[in-house]
């Protein structure tokens, strides 16, 4: 029953165009991890580190990376961690400053960092591909959920 009424609260939502929280798809890309300071820059600090996308909102990411040092610093040493990052899509690289929000050290059959993300900041080029990709992500998404629901699997008794 509450799954019930979880899915109308959400066609509403939809419907009204109004949520407290980003929906978020399961998507995974690659992507490229930098430190966003200046002094980094300016040194030669940016060693990237690459990892891969596991959700993906119109204003928040998460991703997976094998490790939080990028160029000998954490990735969390600031006050309020900044960093840039470039996603690799199907066939363009999107570029975008990210604000770091939290990170768990991930056990079990896979080991790295999950990091959650809000976006900041991207050019209004690099927002219009990444907006396309969600759109076409989503659709493919809804249409896998169809075909898995006109046909659904029968335990047998």
């Amino acid at each position: 029953m509450s799954e019930f009424v979880r899915s109308v609260v959400a066609q509403l939502q939809k419907f009204m165009g109004k949520t407290n929280s980003p929906v978020s798809l399961p998507v995974r890309v690659p992507l490229n991890v930098s430190l966003a300071n200046k002094k980094a820059k300016s040194t030669g600090e940016l060693n990237p580190v690459a990892g891969y996308t596991c959700g993906l909102s119109k204003t928040e990411l998460s991703f997976i990376v094998p490790s939080i040092v990028s160029g000998g610093r954490h990735l969390f040493c600031d006050n309020e961690p900044q960093v840039d990052i470039k996603i690799h899509l199907l066939s363009v690289a999107v570029d975008m400053k990210v604000s770091l929000l939290r990170y768990d050290v991930l056990s079990g059959d896979e080991s790295g960092y999950l990091i959650g993300a809000r976006i900041v900041s991207m050019s209004e080029n690099d927002r219009d591909r990444y907006l396309d990709f969600l759109r076409a992500a989503a659709q493919e998404l809804r249409r896998t959920v169809r075909a898995n629901n006109t046909n659904p699997v029968r335990a047998s008794t």
